[in-house]
């Protein structure tokens, strides 16, 4: 989705990085784009209208099972900024 979303309709090449790391007992999964980005303030947002999806499922849902599944300290954390690019970080047990 990061290409489809971030990059896809650029007037330039875009780039996207996909990394991986493991910090004590904890990975992180991390997908970094240099595209449009986003306001994030729609994640929050509770209209259906405003979803940012991931693969048909909202990124909160995401997190949230990610959270039920592992606990409150792991899920997603997004940032991103308009006209710079987004970077969406995944926190699992390791």
């Amino acid at each position: 989705k990061a290409i489809y979303h971030g990059i896809r309709e650029l007037d330039r090449p875009g780039n996207l990085v996909v990394s991986a790391k493991a910090v004590d007992q904890v990975i992180i999964l991390s997908v970094t784009d240099d595209g449009d980005g986003f306001d994030t303030k729609r994640l929050e947002s509770e209209a259906p209208s405003s979803k940012v999806k991931l693969g048909g499922v909202g990124l909160k849902n995401v997190d949230k099972r990610i959270q039920l599944y592992y606990g409150e300290s792991y899920g997603l954390k997004i940032e991103s900024t308009v006209g710079k690019g987004t970077v969406v970080r995944i926190r699992i047990p390791r």
